[in-house]
């Protein structure tokens, strides 16, 4: 039997990786997984897991993404509709 805990913390992953992904595709930022990771010093590889919902974000993580992001965390938990890109390849 699945905990409720469990089934709460991964929609809550699944929220922050979607919405990841929705700043990154912004007309204003337009950034690939790789540029983002490199803004964050981060790894591409996390980064992805992060927006799979495979890994959990630190509140440090979560604290970097704000500030490259200029944005609140509460931003990064909101429900929103929209349909991502597949695919970005700038490296801007």
């Amino acid at each position: 039997m699945v905990k409720i805990d469990k089934i709460k913390n991964n929609r809550t992953s699944i929220l922050l990786g979607k919405n990841i992904v929705y700043f990154r595709q912004l007309p204003k930022y337009q950034w690939s997984q790789n540029t983002l990771a490199h803004k964050l010093n981060s790894d591409k590889g996390y980064l992805s897991q992060i927006e799979k919902a495979k890994r959990r974000a630190s509140t440090n993580y979560i604290e970097r993404l704000c500030r490259v992001f200029d944005i609140e965390p509460e931003e990064l938990f909101k429900n929103r509709d929209f349909k991502p890109k597949s695919r970005i390849d700038s490296q801007k």
